[in-house]
């Protein structure tokens, strides 16, 4: 008899143990401009109330994903909310710089990790340039947008 009841308190355990965490689908992407502010939200159920929000900057297939937590700051901040049952953990980045970009998860625990949501910071930044392609009297009116050249034509010159 005691081995059964120890066979069933262990079985119980188990169960309490194993409860299923269930995760609200994350916002796939947000793009955000170069001094903006961007807010990232996580939500599920059945979990801890701790959890932590870890950062991937991996933006080439080759490297490893190299996972690390975020380090909160006074343009780093994190929240949460509760309501039935859900509890939503919000970060919040304020005046964003280009290496914020990167995949932003909440680990919930070694082995449960939210969807995570991918943040793009981009920069609004155009310049004109105009440089002389080898003859004197010609002139190339060239546009960089995020540093990528665009010529749009030839000027003559006299």
């Amino acid at each position: 008899m005691g081995v059964f009841m120890f066979f069933v308190f262990c079985s119980l355990m188990g169960s309490v143990a194993t409860a299923e965490i269930k995760l609200d689908p994350d916002r796939p992407f947000l793009r955000v401009p170069f001094s903006g502010t961007a807010d990232l939200k996580c939500c599920y159920k059945d979990g801890p109330q701790n959890f932590t929000w870890i950062k991937s900057n991996s933006s080439k297939v080759s490297k490893k994903n190299q996972m690390h937590t975020v380090i909160m700051s006074e343009d780093v901040i994190q929240s949460t909310t509760e309501s039935e049952g859900k509890l939503c953990g919000i970060l919040t980045l304020r005046n964003v710089k280009l290496s914020d970009t990167g995949l932003y998860q909440c680990s919930l625990n070694k082995e449960v990790q939210t969807h995570g949501t991918y943040l793009q910071v981009f920069s609004e930044y155009v310049g004109v340039r105009v440089h002389s392609p080898g003859q004197a009297n010609q002139q190339c009116v060239c546009v960089y947008v995020c540093g990528v050249k665009l010529a749009l034509g030839t000027a003559y010159t006299s």
